[in-house]
């Protein structure tokens, strides 16, 4: 478990007053199968939230690098610049909440195998796009962040 600025999550917690609940996981019994890969130049943390709503990270992954986790459909996971606590796009939301494979064939329409196995869902991490003045904001502060 670790702790961040609320600054940093601002997209997850406009998210949450959004919708007016609290962001956790929740009891479940259907299980997901997944596959988290980092397509960003940057290391990225992947983080389970737990069922009080806490961040706990599950993995760094350097660019290219790949993790195969099991979870369950109410578990929502975020990814996190390592070093700056940028919010990262998993499959382009910056909340992932997985759904079993039969939902993700009738969703992708992909078809849907006879005999179920346990498929895992490629979830790509991605870069949000942001404007050109949000762009340089962060640069901004990363700048002012080192001492040189």
């Amino acid at each position: 478990m670790f702790t961040t600025s609320k600054t940093n999550f601002l997209h997850i917690f406009r998210w949450d007053m959004e919708n007016n609940e609290k962001l956790r996981s929740e009891f479940s019994l259907e299980k997901v199968y997944v596959k988290f890969i980092n397509l960003t130049r940057r290391v990225v943390e992947v983080v389970w939230i737990n069922y009080s709503g806490q961040y706990e990270r599950y993995a760094l992954l350097r660019r290219g690098q790949h993790i195969d986790t099991n979870t369950y459909k109410t578990h929502p996971w975020i990814a996190l610049d390592v070093h700056t606590k940028d919010s990262m796009l998993l499959d382009r939301n910056y909340i992932y909440r997985p759904i079993p494979w039969k939902e993700y064939c009738e969703n992708t329409g992909k078809l849907y195998p006879v005999v179920p196995s346990e498929r895992r869902i490629l979830v790509r991490i991605t870069l949000p796009m942001y404007s050109l003045r949000y762009w340089t904001l962060l640069r901004i502060r990363d700048l002012l962040k080192n001492p040189e």
